[in-house]
Formats: C-alpha cells, sequence, structure tokens
C-alpha cells in the first residue's frame, strides 16, 4: 500500500511546531519585558489623564 509507519516518542517537542511557537513567544516576551512595562505604564497613564480631562 505504500505506508510508511514511523516510531515518534511519546513527548517530542522538537516536532510540535505550537511548542516551537510558545517557546519562542515567551523568550522574546522575556528579552522585551522592560520596554513593555515601560510601554504599558505609559499607556495606562495616557488613559487616565484622558479620562480626568474627558470628566471636567
Amino acid at each position: 500500500m505504500g505506508v510508511k509507519c514511523l516510531f515518534l516518542p511519546l513527548y517530542s517537542p522538537d516536532l510540535n511546531p505550537i511548542k516551537l511557537f510558545w517557546d519562542n513567544l515567551k523568550r522574546i516576551l522575556r528579552e522585551n519585558l522592560k520596554n513593555l512595562l515601560r510601554y504599558l505604564k505609559q499607556s495606562i497613564d495616557y488613559l487616565f489623564l484622558a479620562c480626568v480631562q474627558q470628566s471636567l
């Protein structure tokens, strides 16, 4: 029938694309955490000031 059976280990992260994706995403977030937190704080400050100005 031309079918090849391949043995794959039960847990094989190198053959699991979603595992590679999450590993890369976590690495990128870890490397950029300082900038991300600074940007988040600036965004919260900006939105807070915008809300205060609208209520005046």
